[in-house]
């Protein structure tokens, strides 16, 4: 099967860890999402790659397992309480979706739907956001949900959204 132009374009601007990752448009599928549906839905999570996340150490963005010395990298809501429910990630692959997902950064605003402020699990994202940089995490599962958590000393970097 032939490359388009346009996807080989996008391909050769990706950093390493998500060149082999599947593409919509322009934007990469992370591996926490299930990339066969149709059409895709970005913020439905995948209950077997979270698995795999939780218990091999693998990265939510591109599926490749954080080693011993990684950066452990998260994004969310600017707040006190430092526990996720989206997998962990490499710094790198943080990066690449603070800049490119359609939930996040820039996007964030373009994109969300103003009924998302009564929703209590989706209205913190409605404001600033971060990527969380630790040298280790953990991880658990109670009845609702995974929670993913930095540990060691946590650095904030501040998500740029233009206005």
């Amino acid at each position: 099967m032939s490359v388009s132009a346009k996807e080989q374009e996008v391909r050769r601007s990706l950093p390493n860890k998500l060149s082999d990752r599947p593409l919509r448009g322009r934007i990469v599928v992370p591996f926490m999402v299930d990339e066969s549906r149709d059409p895709i839905d970005f913020k439905a999570l995948d209950e077997e790659r979270l698995k795999q996340c939780a218990g091999q150490r693998r990265c939510g963005i591109c599926g490749r397992k954080l080693k011993r010395g990684d950066t452990y990298a998260f994004i969310g809501p600017v707040r006190d309480l430092l526990c996720f429910d989206n997998p962990w990630m490499h710094e790198v692959c943080a990066r690449y979706s603070a800049r490119h997902c359609s939930f996040l950064g820039d996007g964030q605003r373009r994109y969300r739907d103003p009924a998302d402020a009564d929703d209590e699990l989706l209205a913190p994202w409605l404001g600033e956001l971060a990527i969380y940089l630790a040298p280790t995490g953990s991880v658990h599962r109670d009845a609702l949900s995974w929670h993913f958590q930095p540990h060691g000393r946590v650095r904030q970097v501040r998500i740029e959204v233009a206005s």
